[in-house]
């Protein structure tokens, strides 16, 4: 991960999505390292055309890390 010093001149709503919904993407399932399937999700601001992407692992929290 790269770490940038970034500088907002104005606050701009959007939503963030965050989960382990693995297996009900529309990209499907992916196998990165993790020996389990992730989940890549994109990101869309309120006022912007932009995505982000996100590639998070699964969770060990409770049993078959959902």
């Amino acid at each position: 991960m790269i770490k940038k010093d970034v500088e907002f001149s104005e606050a701009i709503d959007g939503i963030l999505f965050v989960t382990d919904m693995r297996n009900i993407s529309s990209l499907g399932s992916m196998d990165l390292g993790w020996n389990e399937p992730v989940i890549m999700r994109g990101l869309m601001f309120q006022e912007s055309a932009k995505n982000l992407g996100m590639i998070l692992g699964p969770t060990k929290l409770y049993k078959g890390g959902v």
